[in-house]
């Protein structure tokens, strides 16, 4: 709702608790989390395919390594995902 209390396409409603309207991310912004999501998503693929690979072997030394490195991507999304939540909680806790 804009000042002059004309609706726009796009605004949302105030939020009854606050009388405030919810904070709009920037364009930046939205990119950047999607960008942390398909990295989360890229890490998480990769330790599937290492994994699959790890069960399909033979040699039991390269399945350990391949097991190895997909625990440490799915760490790795964990980690991004984590961080996501966080700035998601900061940017709320701030509104």
């Amino acid at each position: 709702m804009i000042s002059d209390g004309v609706s726009r396409e796009g605004d949302e409603p105030p939020d009854p608790r606050t009388d405030r309207a919810p904070p709009v991310q920037s364009l930046a912004r939205r990119r950047e989390v999607l960008y942390q999501l398909r990295r989360i998503a890229l890490h998480l693929e990769t330790a599937a395919v290492l994994d699959r690979r790890a069960a399909s072997s033979d040699n039991a030394a390269l399945a350990e390594v391949l097991r190895e490195r997909a625990e440490q991507r799915r760490r790795t999304a964990e980690r991004l995902r984590a961080g996501l939540l966080d700035a998601d909680r900061a940017g709320r806790a701030a509104w």
